[in-house]
């Protein structure tokens, strides 16, 4: 598997806080399924995003998963969809690794040349603080002073 022998896939590690982290822990498990669903509809697992297909998956992204995407500079839901759908990795699911904490779980298809910048993004998006990152390259922290400088608001 892509980037290494010590680990099954690859992930993005956030922290589940908030009377309601387990409820969008499970939006963001359902968001994921969706857009693996929409996959599994081409041979190859590898779809164009279109406004039929943006239709069907825009009710598994409550409204505030939407609106907190899409600043200048940040990734929209669109950007992240397509992402997603071009097959820059398969989401495998998530899973909670310890109390407080979770995973989304990927097979990284574009490593080493893909990114998982749209996946930190949807993580964010549902209200998690992502705290960790394995893109295939091993496993590091993750700092928000790290991230590319048009999505902390610095343009």
């Amino acid at each position: 598997m892509a980037g290494g022998e010590d680990h099954k896939y690859e992930y993005v590690r956030f922290v589940v806080v908030g009377t309601d982290g387990r409820a969008r822990l499970a939006q963001l498990g359902a968001a994921i399924a969706a857009i693996e669903a929409e996959k599994a509809t081409d041979e190859y697992h590898q779809v164009d995003l279109d406004d039929e297909m943006l239709k069907r998956l825009r009710p598994a992204f409550p409204n505030a998963v939407v609106d907190s995407l899409g600043a200048p500079g940040d990734y929209d839901l669109e950007s992240v969809l397509a992402t997603m759908l071009m097959c820059e990795y398969d989401l495998l699911g998530v899973s909670e690794p310890s109390k407080g904490t979770a995973d989304v779980q990927f097979f990284a298809r574009a490593y080493p040349y893909g990114g998982v910048g749209s996946l930190i993004r949807l993580v964010q998006a549902f209200g998690f603080e992502v705290v960790g990152c394995n893109d295939g390259s091993g496993y590091a922290d993750f700092d928000m002073k790290d991230w590319p400088w048009a999505l902390r608001g610095e343009l």
